[in-house]
């Protein structure tokens, strides 16, 4: 796939080198999508939930041509997953509802070729292209809720329960890797010379995993959405 990628734009740059315009633009962009974490794991566990993800940032074009352009962005960008589960005893004495909440603070690069045609007074754009990720800093939350069906014991299990609870940072030896990186995949529309408006597919690569079992993967994935203002 990161071959593919890679003809694709030397194609795309030596046919615009043709008849390049040399002109550019400038912009304000943000927006708002569905992050989540894909998991490869032998054990059969469920991927976690996604959760809902921010971002915003600067955009610049370089257009090739009258119909390619190349937009390059830093874009802050929050990601995370949930994991939700519950566990009941065999006699249904007690139940335990857990979740554990990962936020993660992300800066996104994205350099994608984009082609660009008219309808009418509105344009069609189709944008790919490989996407850089740091992450700046992230915590997972855990908490828990312990229900018991003797009232007698209920304060005691409240307390239990409020000491279980945790936050750990993602970004460390021992859980996330920081350095993210994919294929980013869109498809949107212009209006007039000022405002664009996207969807797509973050689509990560690289294992995320750190850790001892080595059979264990994640990967990021992100939809959004995300209009773009151009002041120039």
């Amino acid at each position: 796939m990161f071959i593919i990628c890679a003809l694709l734009m030397v194609t795309m740059l030596t046919y615009a080198q043709d008849s390049k315009k040399g002109t550019y633009s400038m912009g304000i962009t943000y927006g708002a999508g569905y992050s989540m974490l894909r998991m490869e794991d032998p054990y059969g566990m469920k991927d976690p939930e996604g959760i809902a993800n921010l971002q915003g940032g600067l955009a610049f074009d370089y257009w090739f041509t009258d119909h390619i352009f190349m937009e390059t962005s830093v874009t802050y960008q929050r990601r995370g997953w949930r994991m939700d589960g519950i566990r009941y005893d065999k006699e249904g004495e007690y139940e335990i509802e857990q979740e554990a909440k990962t936020n993660l603070h992300y800066i996104v690069l994205p350099m994608t070729y984009n082609y660009w045609y008219k309808m009418r007074r509105m344009g069609m754009v189709y944008e790919f292209g490989p996407y850089f990720g740091i992450g700046l800093g992230g915590k997972q939350k855990y908490s828990c809720d312990i229900e018991l069906k003797d009232p007698a014991f209920q304060s005691a299990a409240e307390q239990l329960a409020k000491s279980m609870e945790n936050e750990t940072k993602i970004f460390d030896d021992d859980n996330t890797k920081r350095f993210d990186f994919g294929l980013r995949f869109g498809l949107g529309t212009t209006f007039g010379k000022r405002m664009k408006f996207m969807v797509g597919y973050d689509l990560g690569l690289l294992n995320l995993y750190r850790g001892g079992n080595h059979d264990m993967k994640s990967k990021n994935g992100t939809v959004y959405g995300a209009l773009t203002f151009y002041v120039k």
